[in-house]
């Protein structure tokens, strides 16, 4: 590991490296004298990172420009950019594993579909040579692309003016999920929202939702009529199956849903568990589907690491076949549209 005690020195190396490691020390820290043969030992397993190490007490105003205050320190910069900070204690079983997570993507021989699993299942941080992979229809939506969507209101509107949510979902034993789904819906914007709910569970969701609407039901004398008036004729989208696991006879409320409503739905939960997917291919409304990994493998009755090794053709696919969008939870979630 190189000794560097100048500052251009540095500055030229970050921006001619794909991946630099510094280290910071000091021969008289008794920890950096320990941890430096570790660390010289770690290097010999990625042998494409450039290292070099940095003499803190002959090097204070470098060490001050990097803010490094406690020692040892490492910072890793990939491409430039500062990716992994350690310092202090110093786990090298840690590091490594952090490492190992950009190494492979920089300079391992992966195929542009591996690095992307990798980075919709979170294992790695950072979107390294994400943007130049082959598959040109994955598009990155972030922080600032969400909030460009989301207009200042008019001041001349009022809850009307902002659509009516209708939610069929909870059940004894999961009011919260319902208490949820209700308190999103009016934080994200909807006007007016509005609960389908059991009659055990009213007293949880009404003192936990205040300005939600709720529509009491028996829950041992389902009344579809009420459905049909309260969810299907008032909503502008209705969302179902968070929570709804304990309701007697679900299927059979998801699919009246399915069959007598045009409007578009959200299926979520215990809806993705239960529903026949001849009767998802027949739908006549737009539908969001919303499973996580383990709920998309049921559906499909194949085994989850078929779906994590092939995230974007097993979505993609799917989506085009049941003509719905599918909203696939995760790490990070990705989001297929049916035109693919």
């Amino acid at each position: 590991m190189e000794l560097i005690d100048s500052n251009e020195m540095i500055r030229e190396l970050i921006e001619n490296n794909e991946m630099l490691l510094i280290y910071f020390g000091s021969n008289s820290c008794n920890v950096c004298v320990a941890i430096k043969p570790k660390i010289d030992e770690l290097l010999m397993k990625y042998p494409k990172i450039k290292s070099i190490q940095v003499d803190v007490e002959n090097s204070v105003e470098i060490s001050s420009q990097f803010n490094i205050f406690t020692i040892p320190a490492i910072l890793v910069f990939i491409n430039g950019k500062e990716t992994i900070r350690e310092a202090r204690f110093i786990s090298i079983e840690n590091l490594s594993n952090k490492i190992y997570r950009y190494y492979s993507l920089l300079f391992e021989d992966e195929s542009s579909e591996n690095i992307l699993n990798k980075y919709i299942l979170g294992q790695t941080d950072g979107k390294i040579l994400v943007e130049s992979l082959e598959n040109n229809k994955v598009l990155f939506t972030e922080y600032y692309d969400v909030k460009s969507v989301i207009k200042r209101r008019n001041r001349d509107s009022h809850k009307g003016t902002y659509g009516k949510v209708g939610i069929v979902s909870g059940s004894k034993g999961m009011a919260g999920a319902c208490v949820l789904n209700l308190n999103s819906a009016l934080r994200s914007g909807a006007g007016l929202v509005k609960g389908f709910i059991p009659d055990e569970i009213y007293s949880v969701v009404e003192t936990m939702s205040l300005e939600a609407i709720t529509c009491v039901y028996d829950a041992q004398n389902f009344s579809y009529e009420k459905l049909q008036t309260e969810i299907i004729d008032y909503s502008d989208v209705i969302a179902t199956g968070s929570g709804c696991a304990n309701l007697n006879k679900y299927e059979d409320i998801l699919n009246y849903i399915l069959e007598n409503s045009n409007k578009p739905l959200v299926i979520d939960a215990e809806g993705i568990n239960v529903i026949d997917l001849k009767k998802l291919k027949n739908h006549k409304q737009d539908i969001i589907l919303t499973p996580h990994y383990g709920e998309f493998a049921r559906l499909l009755k194949i085994d989850i690491n078929s779906i994590r090794n092939n995230i974007v053709e097993k979505s993609v696919s799917f989506s085009k076949e049941y003509n719905i969008y599918l909203v696939l939870k995760g790490a990070r979630t990705i989001i297929v549209c049916p035109d693919g």
